[in-house]
């Protein structure tokens, strides 16, 4: 009865996870498993989106760094 693990009456994409003492830090890994069951995500497998190189500075010259920063660099966060 230490554990709260549910989605949330209001809003299902809220996953209520309280009441965790001690034992949490060993049974995080079971906890975890259990709220992306929850969530649907189970087994689902996660790809790892490649990060675009951005140029790096060290050895170059100046005029080269000054190029750099004329170029637009956008973002994604």
């Amino acid at each position: 009865d230490d554990f709260v693990i549910e989605k949330d009456n209001k809003d299902n994409r809220i996953v209520n996870v309280t009441g965790i003492c001690s034992p949490g830090l060993s049974a995080c890994p079971a906890i975890a498993e259990y709220v992306a069951d929850l969530c649907g995500i189970l087994g689902a497998e996660k790809k790892m989106i490649e990060r675009e190189e951005y140029p790096k500075i060290a050895n170059k010259s100046k005029d080269e760094i000054n190029k750099l920063n004329d170029l637009e660099v956008i973002s994604i966060a």
